[in-house]
């Protein structure tokens, strides 16, 4: 069973849906500290005219350090209006917006009170439209039922974390290199695999030239469930080198 991890982000980009659909479980990362300042759980980017940011506010004031579950949304704001206001400038003459933008003002409808559960549930109702059929499960609540791993961090979470939800395969981003051991996975008899997600450009109505790494709205509305799901279908993994196999290497021409 391959798992996979990652913080419950705000309209995360579309390299995140095919993490969850190349894996069988997918945890959300919500049990830690919410991080302070500017993160992607808050904002993300679209495209209009050029590349602007969509900010979800929160409650902040005095409530000290928090984790990511207990983050609450400031309605008080009132940004949703604001929100749908920008999508519908930025998106409403491409192709599928009217295939989407249902759903958005829904979610924006329910007025959920936690940001995680406003970002899962984006996330969530995302991977049933693009027919991604990953059980979902939540960090928090492993660590409920397994109060040993409330004190771990970095490499040792992630790993313990896989082995209360039985992973026999573990699927990593390859940004976490700094904290990250691929040989302690292989050593517990979990087998370590990079997600090395690209895809080719598509037509961004209003953009002469392609802006990557936006939003998965930008990609919903420019080329729908239909096209977004056939661009996350390649697995796109590797398994890292052994360090035995890296030594004497040749060097690269």
């Amino acid at each position: 069973m391959r798992v996979a991890i990652h913080q419950p982000t705000f309209f995360p980009w579309i390299g995140l849906f095919h993490k969850i659909l190349h894996s069988d479980v997918f945890i959300f990362f919500d049990h830690v500290q919410n991080p302070r300042g500017k993160s992607w759980l808050t904002r993300n980017k679209i495209l209009l005219e050029d590349v602007h940011w969509i900010t979800i506010p929160t409650h902040k004031s005095g409530l000290g350090m928090q984790p990511i579950s207990e983050v609450r949304i400031n309605y008080e704001h009132n940004f949703t209006r604001k929100h749908l206001g920008m999508l519908r400038s930025a998106y409403e003459k491409s192709p599928y917006y009217a295939e989407n933008i249902e759903a958005i003002t829904s979610l924006y409808a329910e007025k959920r009170d936690l940001l995680c559960d406003f970002n899962r549930s984006f996330i969530e109702s995302t991977c049933t439209a693009l027919g991604i059929k990953s059980i979902f499960m939540s960090s928090r609540d492993i660590v409920a039922e397994h109060p040993e791993l409330a004190t771990l961090a970095g490499n040792e979470l992630v790993l313990e974390l896989c082995r209360a939800a039985r992973a026999s395969e573990y699927l990593s981003g390859s940004g976490c290199l700094d904290f990250i051991k691929p040989e302690s996975f292989e050593q517990n008899g979990i087998a370590f695999y990079f997600q090395h997600f690209e895809y080719a450009p598509y037509a961004q109505p209003g953009s002469p030239e392609f802006v990557s790494h936006l939003s998965c709205l930008d990609t919903l509305f420019s080329i729908g469930k239909a096209g977004a799901a056939a661009l996350i279908a390649p697995p796109m993994l590797s398994r890292p080198v052994p360090p035995e196999q890296t030594h004497g290497a040749p060097e690269a021409a």
